[in-house]
């Protein structure tokens, strides 16, 4: 399961990703899935959407290989543009 993971740099900016945890040899270890960028920089476009990321994340509406490869279509969706309950 995909989930929204936050980190700050030395300058105290926060990057936003959606990771997924899994197992090698025996050993948890994440991957990133996708990078979405500086929060700050996201809440200006949307305020609320690290939220939104999180509950979509949660509800698994992130994780469709088929968005992830389409940087438009991931685009389009984060951006309030488009749904995936648009037939």
């Amino acid at each position: 399961m995909a989930f929204i993971k936050t980190t700050t740099n030395k300058e105290g900016r926060t990057h936003v990703y959606l990771v997924e945890g899994y197992r090698k040899d025996g050993k948890v270890k994440q991957r990133i899935l996708k990078k979405f960028g500086l929060l700050d920089e996201l809440e200006l476009e949307e305020p609320g959407i690290l939220e939104r990321l999180k509950r979509e994340a949660k509800e698994g509406l992130l994780t469709d290989p088929k968005i992830l490869k389409s940087p438009m279509i991931f685009w389009l969706l984060c951006t309030n543009q488009i749904s995936l309950m648009d037939g």
